[in-house]
């Protein structure tokens, strides 16, 4: 994206390619350009516009056109559902993000205009909020740098959305972090003046708790997203059409290599916001950033016998805490596994829920996923599951350090297995299949059964390796879904659907081979799993692997 400047005749002909597109049936009350980008291919240019509509009875839709040598996006939102959206994040700000970081006005300036600054100063009064329960002793002493707001939304948003970070990263090279911070540091005035915040030598500064007078922000957002799941159902809608739009867009634009090249490297792509979050020490400002912490933290609660830290790297996705350490003493090496277990608060809490839709509860609060990951493995290890071994715990700070196991995870067995060529590895789903099952037959259902929690260690043994979600119940039917549809989601787009039988076949074989039951494998082609996991999975796959376990034993 080399630009984001419109030209005048761009600006008319979005108007007027706008209008017959709404045909006057209803009243547009705003239009902005959310995304451009330079289609060096044939000199045309690709547009994302959002539609303000009065009274649109939808609440939202999506369509795709071609105007002249250029590609449109059409994203409509009646005004009603965009404002609540922008004042409560009532539809998880899908729609109120695209006025975040990057817009330009095209009716009704002074209305966009208000409802951005009223956004920003609830996204940061959020965001504060959020700091002051993670860190209630803390949160006073913290300088924090505007940019702060800015990463940390991006992070949030890539939990739910992984993809729209393509279209971050390009609005942010092209708009300037710089220019992006000032509208934040304007929308933090009001806050400033009515004491919540101060400024500090450029930093802003949390003065006041945000939860005085007895605010509840848990069971806000609890009756929040009941809410909102409760509008999604009724209504059917496709509000969620947009959490994917840059995926379509890649594909429409011929630009598909590059955006899975790029969701590829996401882990390395995602700017820590704690970076931004400075402690004044006395040798200066040290920041928030866990990476910086871990090594001490850790010499301080460990018990003796371990030896010196000599690394400490991150793992895993957006969504975990989670570091490798490595130990040095006498000579020797050893690889640890630590994990934090914070609390999931504020937005963090909308992409889970509203991804179950009410299929699947998660656990949010640290002690009880820490409670849960302990429990279960403990109780599968004693039973000869294939877990990694629980070498120490800290409940005060929420820490649970278990052994490393070295190997390649099954998400990067299967990717080979679904390409054109095919790759190797396929006796390793039966071997998942029967882990699964095992878990099943003792009373555990695993909760986060993704494929990314499948390790094929050295020796050829598949190990699971989280089970901060896992529960002492027969919600099995979850387990075989997750694992099967997530799996499918790694087909790549426009490649025949049956590439996925043989490794829905092979796990399915090991899971009744190991004494699965056959209810649990019909029951994970409902209609609730097929729902849950279409904002992952194309259509097609879905229906490919559903009816595979509808049919199966």
């Amino acid at each position: 994206m080399k630009t984001v400047k419109l030209r005048e005749d761009e600006k008319r002909m979005l108007v007027e390619s706008c209008e017959r597109e709404v045909k006057g049936r209803f009243k547009v009350k705003a239009l902005c350009l959310t995304d451009i980008v330079d289609l060096e291919s044939h000199g045309g240019r690709y547009f994302e516009v959002l539609v303000v509509l009065d009274k649109y009875p939808l609440i939202s839709s999506f369509s795709f056109k071609t105007v002249n040598a250029h590609y449109v996006s059409y994203v409509m939102v009646d005004s009603k559902f965009f404002e609540a959206d922008v004042q409560k994040g009532l539809l998880g700000e899908m729609f109120s993000e695209k006025i975040t970081f990057f817009y330009i006005p095209l009716i009704n300036e002074g209305y966009l205009k208000g409802l951005e600054l009223e956004l920003k100063k609830r996204l940061i009064k959020e965001q504060v909020t959020r700091l002051a329960i993670e860190y209630p002793e803390l949160y006073r002493e913290f300088l924090i740098k505007p940019e702060y707001f800015i990463y940390d939304i991006i992070f949030q948003r890539c939990r739910f959305t992984p993809y729209i970070l393509w279209k971050f990263s390009r609005l942010m090279k092209a708009v300037g972090v710089e220019k992006i911070k000032e509208g934040f540091f304007k929308a933090a005035q009001p806050l400033i003046k009515s004491g919540l915040l101060s400024t500090h030598d450029g930093y802003l500064k949390i003065v006041r708790s945000p939860l005085a007078n007895g605010v509840k922000i848990k069971d806000r957002f609890a009756d929040y997203l009941k809410s909102t799941t409760q509008i999604l159902i009724r209504h059917g809608l496709g509000a969620l059409q947009d959490s994917s739009t840059a995926f379509f867009q890649a594909v429409k634009l011929g630009k598909l290599p590059e955006l899975l090249s790029f969701i590829d490297k996401l882990n390395l792509l995602v700017e820590d916001p704690q970076n931004y979050i400075f402690i004044p020490t006395a040798k200066g400002l040290s920041p928030l950033s866990e990476t910086f912490s871990m090594s001490s933290l850790l010499r301080k609660i460990l018990p003796d016998g371990y030896g010196k830290i000599v690394a400490v790297e991150k793992l895993g996705g957006i969504l975990n805490s989670v570091y490798l350490i490595r130990f040095e003493q006498n000579g020797l090496s050893e690889k640890v596994v630590v994990k934090k277990f914070n609390d999931w608060v504020g937005f963090k809490w909308f992409p889970l829920a509203l991804w179950a839709l009410g299929t699947k509860n998660f656990a949010v609060l640290g002690r009880t996923r820490l409670g849960r990951e302990y429990s279960s493995n403990k109780y599968l290890y004693e039973r000869g599951f294939p877990v990694p071994r629980i070498v120490y715990v800290n409940l005060r700070e929420k820490l649970l350090v278990s052994e490393f196991i070295e190997g390649t995870s099954l998400t990067d067995i299967i990717k080979p297995l679904l390409s054109e060529n095919g790759g190797e590895g396929l006796q390793f789903l039966r071997q998942a299949g029967k882990i699964v099952a095992l878990a099943h037959k003792n009373g555990v259902t695993l909760g986060d059964c993704k494929p990314e929690n499948f390790i094929v260690s050295e020796k050829e043994r598949v190990y699971f390796v989280d089970l901060e979600q896992a529960t002492f119940d027969e919600d099995h039917s979850w387990d075989i879904a997750e694992f099967l549809y997530y799996s499918g989601h790694y087909l790549e787009p426009f490649k025949p659907a049956d590439k996925i039988d043989p490794l829905t076949t092979e796990f399915l074989s090991g899971y009744l081979e190991e004494g699965g039951r056959v209810k649990a494998v019909r029951e994970a082609s409902s209609i609730k799993f097929i729902k849950t996991f279409s904002f992952f999975t194309p259509p097609h796959v879905i229906s490919r692997i559903a009816n595979i376990c509808k049919n199966y034993g």
